[in-house]
């Protein structure tokens, strides 16, 4: 027999609850009254290491764990008092996804939600770029059955991850998990150690708004396949938005198992975009438009150089499923800009 949930429903557990996505979303969980505990590796390791880290919401309790200590994660997980719902930003290929249901099988749990990202979609898979998609990407457009085919890189491998939560759901004893699947994630608390990868694209184009010299690069960036196209990226505090939304979301009846339109096996698996902003996207001129008004400066020349014009590879997010079945609302980029902005400014002040 397996054990029965010990922890109450409303407890959450948030695995990476003190970065850039999991910091506002722990706070949204304690705002309506949940009790939330933030699983981390602690202040050697993870996100905000080498800079300043997203103010840790008053009132989580902290959980130390290495998830990759697969044995210690699974035995933190099967404690009687670790939350049944679980929040993972953190897993990025399929053993740690396939460690969350080793725990499921000896404590079950009551949700698991999944953060995943756009480039699961055509052409971030193979390029990390889906530009090339026409009109806006639904959920549907996820490719679940060619997962196994799909290499082994960070759109591959969220794939996989997706694929893996797609065969739990029907699996014995289900495990009922929601996939969330934003595009690039701008907003207070982006980690500055991404500043020596050159892959903090926000940074990048601030530096060109105060004309500041663009850092040396540490690689080749291909251009976009379809440079020029609109884009949306999405705001930290609109992932949070959606993902406590879902903690809200009641579960479904026990007998559910009709096939669901993003490809779902059962009503035990769902999936939503969260993107930022109106539901055409935006150019990358409108963006640094909108960089440069924060900062009270001249809308300079966007560049044709590639490595500054990565956001065309993000593709414009469908969000209108989440808006219609979670009341997601999108924040409007002028305003969340003013906040990205300011927690950048003091990483690029004195710089040249």
């Amino acid at each position: 027999m397996l054990a029965t949930i010990a922890a109450a429903t409303s407890d959450v557990l948030v695995i990476g609850g003190t970065g850039l996505m999991g910091a506002p979303t722990a706070a949204r969980l304690l705002e309506a009254g949940r009790r939330v505990v933030i699983m981390s590796r602690g202040k050697t390791q993870g996100q905000g290491t080498n800079g300043r880290r997203p103010t840790t919401p008053a009132g989580a309790e902290m959980l130390l764990c290495d998830r990759d200590d697969e044995d210690a994660f699974v035995a933190a997980l099967c404690s009687p008092d670790c939350p049944r719902v679980i929040v993972d930003f953190t897993a990025m290929k399929p053993s740690q996804v396939q460690s969350v249901r080793r725990a499921h099988e000896k404590l079950p749990l009551a949700h698991y939600i999944f953060v995943s990202t756009n480039m699961a979609y055509p052409g971030g898979v193979e390029r990390m770029d889906v530009s090339a998609t026409d009109g806006r990407i639904a959920e549907k457009s996820a490719r679940l059955g060619s997962a196994s085919e799909a290499p082994c890189n960070y759109g591959g491998n969220k794939l996989k991850c997706e694929a893996l939560l797609h065969r739990y759901a029907a699996a014995a004893p289900p495990l009922r998990s929601t996939v969330v699947r934003p595009p690039a994630v701008v907003g207070a608390g982006c980690d500055p150690r991404h500043k020596k990868l050159q892959r903090l694209w926000h940074e990048k184009l601030q530096r060109l708004v105060l004309g500041l010299p663009p850092l040396p690069e540490t690689k080749a960036c291909p251009p976009a396949e379809r440079p020029g196209r609109r884009f949306r990226v999405a705001c930290a505090d609109d992932v949070a938005q959606v993902i406590a939304r879902v903690v809200d979301r009641p579960p479904p009846p026990t007998h559910a198992s009709a096939q669901r339109q993003d490809g779902g096996a059962s009503e035990a698996y769902e999936a939503f975009n969260v993107a930022s902003g109106g539901p055409q996207g935006y150019d990358l001129d409108d963006y640094v438009a909108a960089l440069a008004a924060a900062l009270g400066r001249p809308v300079p020349e966007v560049p044709e150089a590639p490595e500054m014009r990565n956001y065309e590879k993000q593709g414009v997010l469908d969000t209108t499923r989440a808006e219609e079945e979670l009341g997601f609302v999108p924040t409007q980029m002028s305003e969340w800009m003013a906040a990205t902005v300011a927690w950048h400014a003091p990483l690029l002040d004195g710089c040249s």
